[in-house]
């Protein structure tokens, strides 16, 4: 499996030691299973939009189909606005491309019939936490 790590930590309380925990993370978890990573980025953003220059690069290789799964901390990651996560997962969902979160254990397939939300599950209870409304 080709595999995308995105990380991203939030301003102004941005600490670069959580970044390097993330990307520590997500390396040791691609590693492990013995996935390819073709691409990492890190980036200090506020989750508001998904025009982050950070998630412009994923963006970039997943419709140059290098990427089968884009690997994130937790889903808060893509945006706090679930509207947004679910507007990204159906991007990559268009394109053929799995959204997995690490701590949260959440694996969103692109041809699962269920919506993201229903994929989700009782795991969504704990994702949403730090999701704010639009």
């Amino acid at each position: 499996m080709r595999v995308y790590l995105y990380c991203r930590i939030a301003p102004p309380q941005a600490d670069p030691v959580f970044m390097e925990a993330q990307r520590q993370q997500l390396t040791h978890y691609a590693e492990t299973k013995g996935w390819q990573i073709v691409g990492q980025t890190s980036e200090c953003a506020a989750g508001a939009n998904l025009t982050r220059s950070g998630l412009q690069e994923v963006d970039n290789a997943v419709r140059a189909g290098q990427v089968d799964i884009v690997i994130v901390h937790d889903l808060s990651r893509i945006s706090r606005h679930m509207v947004l996560t679910h507007e990204y997962i159906r991007f990559l969902h268009q394109h053929n491309v799995t959204l997995l979160s690490v701590s949260e254990g959440i694996v969103l397939k692109p041809h699962d019939d269920r919506t993201p939300c229903l994929a989700l599950g009782k795991k969504s209870e704990c994702s949403y936490r730090s999701f704010q409304l639009l």
